[in-house]
């Protein structure tokens, strides 16, 4: 699309709408594949701060949802650094 074109203000909608969706659905699906590798992106992500632990001690979850908190969050964080290339 060339910069002097005039667009109406609902194609401008559109296009952003196509774009957003056409981002969720990339983002979705990254999400849902570092969702499967999960607990080994969480593993490597404490690797440095299991290293200066004192020998012995681990770390725990202190609230029963937690741990399925944490790696949506994981997850996410990945799939959009996956995804990223695709969004911009």
């Amino acid at each position: 699309m060339h910069e002097e074109e005039k667009q109406p203000f609902l194609s401008h909608l559109e296009e952003l709408r196509k774009r957003l969706v056409a981002i969720s659905i990339g983002v979705g699906v990254a999400f849902i594949i570092c969702y499967l590798f999960s607990e080994r992106l969480f593993q490597y992500l404490i690797l440095p701060l299991k290293t200066v632990l004192p020998e012995g001690d681990q770390l725990i979850f202190t609230n029963l949802p937690e741990m399925f908190i944490t790696y949506v969050k994981v997850s996410l964080i990945a799939g959009i650094l996956l995804a990223a290339p695709f969004i911009f």
